[in-house]
């Protein structure tokens, strides 16, 4: 998968861990960053427990699929690191 590929699929998983862990407000770059490295979170996690998650689902998806866990594992991560905020 080219640099566009990891782009546009880092900013669809970035957002869709977004809507369904909750987080800030980010910008484009943030969302695909947050994607982008939760590919790599990803990636690291099913290589661990002995998941391909290419060779279930091959192509965009699977890599999809990857970004998307990885990065709800991102925010969740940053939630419990993050102070909390005061109303």
């Amino acid at each position: 998968m080219g640099l566009l590929g990891w782009v546009v699929i880092g900013f669809l998983a970035g957002a869709a861990a977004r809507a369904v862990a909750g987080g800030a407000s980010y910008g484009c770059l943030t969302t695909i960053l947050l994607g982008v490295l939760g590919a790599v979170v990803g990636g690291i996690v099913f290589n661990a427990v002995g998941a391909d998650s290419e060779a279930i689902l091959s192509g965009a998806l699977g890599s999809f699929i990857t970004a998307f866990f990885g990065a709800v594992l991102v925010l969740l991560a940053l939630r419990l690191v993050s102070p909390r905020r005061r109303r």
